[in-house]
Formats: C-alpha cells, sequence, structure tokens
C-alpha cells in the first residue's frame, strides 16, 4: 500500500482534506462545454474590428462550480468518499451569493421521500432560509412536514418585502439567529423591507418556533413597535441576549433597552 492510497482512504486524513476544501469560499472554476470552444473557434477574428460584430446570442451559456461541486465529486469516487464528503455537502446550507434556491427550503425541494430528508435534515449544521408569502404556507410548510433538524445551531433569516411568514422548522437545537431585514436606502431615503405590522408576526412567530434561542443579531434597519421588545423580553426568557439592534430612527432605543440577558 503506498503512502498516497493510504492517506486517500483513511476518514480522518480525508476528512482534512474536504474540510480544507470547504474552507474555499471564493474558488470557482468553469465548465468544460464543448459547445462553447466549437463557438468561438467559428469566429474569423482576422476580420473583426470590434467584438461587437460578433453574434453573441448563438453563444452557449457558460457554467461554473463552486467547493460543493468539487465535493460532490469527490463523493462519486467510492463509498468512504462519499461518506466523508456528504458532512460537508450539506453542513451549511446557502451561503455568500447564494439566493433562495440554496436556502434550506429549496435544498429540499427535490426529495420525496421522507427518510432521505431526514437523513440529510441530520447533517444540517448552519442554514440560510428565506420567509415567504402566508399564501404559500401550505406549499412549503409540506417540504419540511416531519423532518427534524436536530444539529441546526446557526440559521440567517432572509426577509424580502412583503413576506411575514417563517415555514414550520423543527430545530430544537438552534442557538444563534442572524436576521437580515433587506434595508436599503438610496440617496438617503430608506426603503424597509416589511412593516411593523408585518415585524410583529415575524418576531412572534422566531419566539414560537425557536424556544432554545441564545442569540438573536439583526443586520440592519428594522421598523418594530417599541412594545414588542417590552414584550418579547418578558416572554422569550430563553433569548440568551438580543444583541446589537438597528431599529427605526424614529423609535431610538438606549443601548440598555435593547441588550438584556436571561437573569
Amino acid at each position: 500500500m503506498t503512502a498516497t492510497y493510504h492517506v486517500l482512504s483513511t476518514p480522518q486524513l480525508l476528512r482534512e482534506i474536504f474540510s480544507w476544501i470547504d474552507k474555499d469560499d471564493g474558488f470557482s472554476c468553469e465548465v468544460g462545454n464543448d459547445a462553447e470552444d466549437a463557438f468561438l473557434d467559428s469566429i474569423v477574428w482576422d476580420g473583426l474590428s470590434s467584438l461587437s460584430e460578433i453574434d453573441w446570442s448563438n453563444c452557449p451559456r457558460t457554467y461554473y462550480y463552486y467547493k460543493k461541486g468539487v465535493l460532490l465529486r469527490c463523493s462519486l469516487v467510492n463509498t468512504l468518499w462519499w461518506c466523508e464528503a456528504i458532512r460537508f455537502i450539506w453542513r451549511r446550507l446557502g451561503g455568500p451569493g447564494h439566493g433562495n434556491a440554496d436556502d434550506l427550503l429549496g435544498c429540499f425541494a427535490g426529495f420525496r421521500d421522507p427518510c432521505r430528508k431526514q437523513f440529510h435534515a441530520n447533517l444540517v449544521t448552519r442554514a440560510d432560509l428565506f420567509i415567504i408569502n402566508e399564501d404559500n404556507a401550505d406549499i412549503y410548510d409540506s417540504l419540511i412536514q416531519g423532518v427534524n433538524f436536530p444539529n441546526l445551531q446557526r440559521l440567517r433569516l432572509y426577509c424580502p418585502k412583503g413576506r411575514d411568514y417563517i415555514p414550520q422548522l423543527q430545530c430544537p437545537s438552534l442557538k444563534i439567529l442572524k436576521i437580515n431585514p433587506q434595508y436599503e436606502s438610496e440617496f438617503g431615503v430608506p426603503e424597509y423591507g416589511l412593516s411593523q405590522e408585518q415585524w410583529d408576526k415575524v418576531l412572534c412567530r422566531i419566539s414560537a418556533l425557536f424556544p432554545a434561542l441564545r442569540t438573536v443579531k439583526f443586520l440592519d434597519y428594522v421598523r418594530v413597535w417599541l412594545g414588542r421588545w417590552r414584550t418579547l423580553r418578558k416572554t422569550c426568557r430563553a433569548w440568551k441576549l438580543l444583541m446589537k439592534t438597528l431599529l427605526w430612527k424614529a423609535q431610538k432605543l438606549n443601548n440598555s433597552d435593547i441588550k438584556y440577558c436571561t437573569p
């Protein structure tokens, strides 16, 4: 047995290799495309005075894969590699630059077998989640009905404009919740994603779904009734710390009002 073979067949060493791959958030690689190569070869470059003369509408689309694409290829090598790689593929759902198709609900939309859903749910430790329109609540709740996320400890919640329903998640170990209110400001004019009434619904939903929360952090300005924070402090005893919160400018609070610990 060669040293290379020994390394690539040892679970602990494979885990180290895959962990380094998983840390490379900036990696991207173009997928080989014979059709694109053929299109570029068909262009008579010597006769061109400008690239605008080329009809790029006929150029095949270029695709890229990222670190999870590398891990997915690793998982196809053999059973051992699959067992180790699958943990890193599913450990973090979403991430920088990803949309709602790659959030927690989007990743489970393709599963039909409840056992497969639960198998992959057991691997998730961090995830992104976009709140949805309440009119579609039944559809999205059905995607994760009966699925428990026992190891999910960190959740980033995105709150697009006009949506105020959080799907029926079961994650008893959730400790940290970061909320992106999708606030925007252009030329000094603020634009809030949700109204105060909608935030009331979202915050009440959070307290009902995630009783084990220890930390909540808002990543930008939100419009919330002053009384709502006081109510949360009384009813959400499991919230250990409400971190730095940027509130609606018309309802300024002192730091002592928005940072607290459970007695």
